[in-house]
C-alpha cells in the first residue's frame, strides 16, 4: 500500500496510525495503510487543526476518553446573564485558584485536578513572592451553571459567536470521507477529485455540501445520544456514489464522490458513540434522486439555516445533560 498523499510505499518504519474520524473528536476506527508519518503530521498541523479549532468545543465537553490525550481540555461558555465560565469534559467546571497581587491584579490558575492545580499555584506563588513578598492563595469552587449558555468555538470570537467553514475545514471533513472510502473499498482507485481536494491540489469544492433535511429523518436519535455517523452508498439506479457524514449529530455533510457510477449497489455504515467510542448499529436512510445529485449546491443552500438550528439543538442537549453526565 502507498501513502495516498505523497505516494510513498508504506512499511513498518514509515506508516502511521490514521484515525478515520480524528482522535480529538473521539474517533476509534483506525488504519495503518493510508498515510505515512510525514503526511499524517502535515495534515495534523493544517486541516485537522482547523477541524479541532471549530469542533473542539463539542469534543472537549462530550468525549470522555481518547486513544491519546492531547493537552488540557478547557471550553469557554457564557451564560445568558453574561457570566463566563471555563469547563472541561462532562461539562465539569475546572478547578481554580486565584492569586490576589498587592497591585490589585488577580491571576487565575486552572489545573486538570486539585493535586496538579495546587502544585501549579504554589510554583507560581513562589515566583511572585520574589517580587511582591508573601501573600495568600484564594481557593474558588465553581459548580455547574443552571443558566442557559452559549459556546465559543474559536478563542478569537466571543462566546455565542461561532466560526464555520473555510477551505481547510471542508478539506478536513473530506478527509474523513476519503479515509472511510479507502478503508471500505481498498481494491478501488481513490476518487481523483476528492483525493486532490483533500491533498490541497484542487482549490474548488464542488462535491461536499451541507445536508440538513427537514422533510424526513435520516436516523433515529436516542435520548441522550451523541454520535458520529459515516454512511457510504453506491446506487446503480441513481448512477452515483455518495457519502453522508454526521459529527456529534449537528455537523452534517453529504459528498457526491461519483456522479456517473455504473457499478453494483453497495452500502457501508459506521457509527460510534462519541462519548465513549463504542460502535453503534444505526439504520440510516438518505432520500436522494437524480436531480438532487445534479443540483446539490442548491439543496445545500436551503439547508444552511437548518444548520444553525442544529447547533442550538446541540447546546440544548448538552444543557439537559450537564447535571446527569
Amino acid at each position: 500500500m502507498n501513502c495516498y498523499k505523497c505516494g510513498t510505499l508504506l512499511n513498518s518504519s514509515n506508516r502511521s496510525k490514521e484515525h478515520i474520524i480524528p482522535n480529538f473528536l473521539g474517533g476509534r476506527l483506525t488504519s495503518n495503510y493510508l498515510l505515512c508519518q510525514k503526511c499524517n503530521s502535515e495534515f495534523g498541523e493544517t486541516i485537522d487543526k482547523e477541524l479541532n479549532r471549530q469542533l473542539g468545543f463539542a469534543a472537549n465537553i462530550i468525549v470522555q476518553e481518547r486513544h491519546r490525550e492531547e493537552g488540557e481540555r478547557v471550553v469557554l461558555i457564557q451564560t445568558t446573564s453574561g457570566k463566563k465560565a471555563k469547563v472541561g469534559k462532562k461539562f465539569m467546571p475546572k478547578p481554580k485558584l486565584y492569586i490576589n497581587l498587592p497591585t490589585g491584579e488577580q491571576i487565575e490558575i486552572i489545573g486538570k485536578n486539585e493535586v496538579e492545580l495546587k502544585k501549579l499555584a504554589l510554583k507560581k506563588k513562589n515566583e511572585l513572592e520574589k517580587r511582591f513578598g508573601e501573600f495568600k492563595l484564594t481557593e474558588f469552587i465553581e459548580y455547574p451553571t443552571s443558566e442557559k449558555f452559549h459556546f465559543e468555538n474559536s478563542t478569537d470570537l466571543p462566546a455565542g459567536v461561532m466560526e464555520f467553514g473555510g477551505k481547510d475545514y471542508f478539506r478536513g471533513i473530506a478527509k474523513i470521507i476519503l479515509n472511510f472510502y479507502l478503508v471500505k473499498r481498498p481494491a478501488v482507485k481513490p476518487p481523483p477529485m476528492l483525493l486532490d481536494y483533500v491533498c490541497g491540489r484542487l482549490d474548488r469544492n464542488q462535491f461536499l455540501f451541507i445536508y440538513h433535511p427537514v422533510h424526513y429523518q435520516i436516523h433515529e436519535l436516542a435520548n441522550g445520544e451523541f454520535s458520529h455517523i459515516i454512511y457510504l452508498r453506491g446506487e446503480k439506479e441513481l448512477q452515483a456514489i455518495y457519502c453522508y457524514v454526521e459529527l456529534f449529530n449537528f455537523e452534517k455533510f453529504i459528498c457526491i464522490i461519483d456522479d456517473d457510477y455504473r457499478g453494483e449497489d453497495f452500502t457501508e455504515t459506521y457509527s460510534c458513540n462519541s462519548v465513549n467510542g463504542d460502535e453503534l448499529q444505526k439504520k440510516v436512510n438518505i432520500e436522494l434522486y437524480r436531480h438532487h445529485i445534479e443540483d446539490m449546491q442548491y439543496v445545500s443552500l436551503s439547508h444552511r439555516k437548518q444548520r444553525e438550528r442544529s447547533l442550538h439543538d446541540l447546546e440544548k442537549r448538552i444543557e439537559r445533560l450537564q447535571f446527569t453526565f
